[in-house]
């Protein structure tokens, strides 16, 4: 569960941001299950498995073997399993160590860049933020858009463990403070964006406030936004698109990073009317080319970073691509698993999707740690 829940840190660190701890140790679980005959798997679950071993075999129209993206939806589906299965096993001292761990880290980063950067290079592949200016701390990861992203994720759980009463509330107030430090410090976009996002959503379907406090929470959240516009975080590259986003919404389409996700969303959508059951394993930057040549899709995208043709940040554009409907019918029977109009669930399911939609691996364990909780929905409390 911890390495699962801090995944770029390895005691020997390989050339991939998402180290494979917590992968190896899940196989090694379903493995141990499989082999003592207590493998219990649900229809997702089942579903899950042979798409997993259908991405392994399907060489498609212009796919390669290349095992890096075989073994996504198999290290994805272990993962996935292994959380359902032993969700008991997540404590509420395993989610502090991990938050006070990401606090911690990022901290040191923020203040002492120079001596943090060695230490963690030991257990991180690389730390690719080497001074601290528009783009803030990552902490044990490589991009501080990852520790942001870990932030959040510490938060919805906390609120799941809350809400089971295995963390105290005191408990749940430190991981939040803690995680809102985090990623305030690490001045990411996408944490700045998403945890608006998720706030938003909170205030607007939580049944636990009442009229006075609701407009005791509308109160604070002016004020804060007021503190921080007042700020120097305003001027960070989180902070300016939160004012984009309030002041027109529409630029932000027009944002170089965000239209890296853009093209391989866009990619990924127009291929099915071509591959409607996908191109194949690693076909991505063959079928990008083609798109692109039938669509002009790089026009739609001016301010996209080179590169985009040759590989995409998206793990949906990139399996849409490779996979076709089989990979949205999979998202959609995943969401259907763990989707609910509650609190945990709602948020949990929404962050989950955003990091397939977004810049993070298809084998990011968080996503899955998210979606194999908020799939305990049926239990009372959730």
């Amino acid at each position: 569960m911890f390495f699962g829940l801090f995944p770029f840190v390895s005691p020997f660190p390989i050339h991939t941001d998402v180290q494979p701890v917590s992968l190896l140790l899940a196989l090694f679980i379903f493995c141990i299950d499989f082999i003592f005959l207590k493998v219990r798997l649900n229809r997702v679950e089942v579903f899950f498995l042979i798409l997993a071993i259908f991405s392994f075999v399907f060489i498609g129209v212009v796919g390669d073997f290349e095992l890096r993206h075989r073994v996504g939806l198999l290290f994805a589906f272990v993962i996935y399993y292994g959380v359902r299965r032993y969700h008991k096993y997540l404590t509420g001292g395993i989610l502090l160590a991990a938050s006070i761990f990401n606090f911690l880290g990022v901290l040191w980063h923020f203040f002492s860049p120079s001596s943090f950067i060695p230490f963690a290079s030991i257990f991180t592949r690389a730390i690719k933020i080497t001074e601290i200016g528009a783009r803030g701390a990552s902490g044990f990861a490589p991009e501080n858009s990852f520790a942001a992203a870990l932030a959040l994720v510490y938060i919805i759980l906390s609120i799941y463990l809350m809400k089971k009463e295995i963390i105290s509330r005191l408990s749940h107030k430190l991981v939040f403070v803690l995680s809102a430090c985090v990623i305030l410090l690490s001045q990411s976009g996408l944490g700045y964006v998403i945890g608006l996002m998720l706030v938003c959503i909170n205030f607007l379907i939580s049944t636990n406030f009442k009229a006075k406090q609701r407009i005791s929470a509308l109160v604070v959240f002016t004020l804060v936004t007021f503190s921080f516009s007042q700020s120097s975080f305003i001027d960070t590259r989180g902070g300016q698109l939160i004012k984009v986003l309030f002041q027109n919404p529409s630029l932000l389409l027009l944002d170089g990073s965000l239209g890296e996700r853009f093209v391989g969303i866009h990619v990924g959508i127009t291929s099915l009317f071509h591959y409607p059951i996908g191109s194949g394993g690693g076909s991505y930057p063959v079928i990008a080319r083609e798109m692109n040549s039938k669509y002009n899709i790089l026009k739609y995208h001016p301010n996209a970073r080179a590169g985009q043709l040759d590989g995409t940040v998206s793990a949906f554009g990139r399996y849409t691509t490779e996979l076709g409907c089989l990979f949205i019918l999979f998202i959609v029977v995943l969401l259907s698993k763990s989707f609910a109009r509650t609190t945990f669930p709602l948020l949990a399911s929404t962050l989950a999707c955003l990091f397939i939609m977004a810049s993070f691996s298809i084998t990011f364990p968080p996503t899955y740690i998210l979606l194999a909780f908020s799939s305990l929905k049926t239990e009372k409390g959730l």
